[in-house]
């Protein structure tokens, strides 16, 4: 996944989107996204022609628990349910 597209989804989802990069061997990227519940994701990327690129595969979409740091949003999730 070029950089150029992710730069181009950060921009589109600033609030929602905390962290976007390459794998350090191009084969791929990781997007952390700051949301709810997979479903406001699902409609996040369903909303975003980004995802629907050629080229552009979601391969997996997992939970993340951070255990340090804030939220974007203000505020520490960690150990929130």
């Amino acid at each position: 996944m070029p950089a150029r597209p992710i730069g181009s989804a950060c921009r589109r989802s600033p609030r929602t989107l905390v962290l976007a990069g390459p794998w350090a061997d191009d084969a791929g990227a990781l997007l952390v996204f700051d949301l709810p519940s997979e479903a406001a994701l699902r409609e996040v990327m369903d909303d975003d022609p980004y995802y629907g690129t050629p080229g552009v595969t979601v391969r997996r979409i997992r939970e993340w628990k951070p255990i340090a740091g804030g939220s974007p949003r203000g505020g520490d999730r960690a150990g929130a349910p």
